[in-house]
């Protein structure tokens, strides 16, 4: 599913097949189970989400975005590009510990292990099993947006 020079609010899920978005504007809540998300230079006019369990998202903002956004992934890549436009924001990078990697340019403040439920079961053994995870947080310029990336044996990562 391809999406160019659009406007609106795009509401959409597939479970396979990829979804990519290029010069669109508007409110974004995109998901899909094995599909791979590409969304560049995208004005984000409200908060928003994208979302996959064994794809790969990239989201390339046109401009700074200024509402809260959502990138998580399964076992894929979950990437925020600002692409050269000013990086502000709190930030908060989740991953399966010792699973999942976290990666950012800049200098984290806070990070923290937190029990979770195991998310990705390969037989009955693992219902119900608890495992760690890392949180780690920064905030750069301002408390605002809240921007969450989160994987749970991919990678979350945020690009300058």
């Amino acid at each position: 599913m391809t999406f160019k020079r659009s406007k609106g609010m795009f509401d959409i899920s597939t479970g396979l097949g990829d979804i990519r978005f290029d010069q669109c504007e508007g409110t974004f809540n995109v998901s899909g189970v094995q599909a791979d998300i590409d969304a560049s230079r995208i004005v984000i006019e409200d908060e928003s989400k994208f979302l996959t369990n064994g794809g790969d998202i990239k989201v390339v903002p046109a401009k700074t975005p200024r509402h809260n956004i959502t990138i998580a992934t399964g076992t894929g890549r979950g990437l925020l590009d600002y692409n050269g436009n000013t990086i502000v924001g709190s930030f908060k990078f989740s991953a399966e510990k010792g699973k999942g990697r976290i990666v950012s340019p800049y200098r984290f403040e806070r990070q923290t292990t937190y029990k979770d439920d195991l998310k990705i079961i390969r037989n009955q053994n693992d219902e119900g099993k608890k495992v760690d995870y890392l949180l780690k947080e920064q905030v750069i310029g301002n408390s605002l947006p809240e921007i969450l990336i989160k994987t749970i044996r991919g990678s979350a990562v945020l690009s300058k």
